[in-house]
């Protein structure tokens, strides 16, 4: 596998895991929304939903969060990388809204 990892901006298509929504390099979004790429794989999504998604998740169980448990569809956050990296990019961004 190559260490090389794609930046958002080298994607012809962009689709937030969270709405579903795309953005087409030929097409781009007016007024723009800022992209995410929160780890290696390949999922993106928009700052906005990203950060709806966290607030979203403070009201969910106290139990959850502090066993650091990802609620979301499972087929889109598989990768325990995956997981590890969104609940420290999480953690990030609700120190930012406090």
């Amino acid at each position: 596998m190559s260490d090389y990892v794609p930046c958002i901006d080298d994607l012809r298509v962009k689709l937030c895991y969270i709405c579903r929504d795309e953005e087409r390099y030929d097409q781009p979004e007016n007024p723009p929304r800022v992209w995410i790429h929160p780890c290696r794989c390949a999922l993106i999504a928009h700052e906005a939903c990203l950060l709806d998604w966290i607030q979203s998740s403070q009201t969910r169980s106290e139990v959850a969060a502090q066993n650091a448990t990802i609620v979301g569809p499972p087929s889109l956050v598989s990768h325990e990388s995956c997981k590890s990296n969104l609940l420290t990019l999480t953690e990030d961004l609700r120190a930012r809204c406090l």
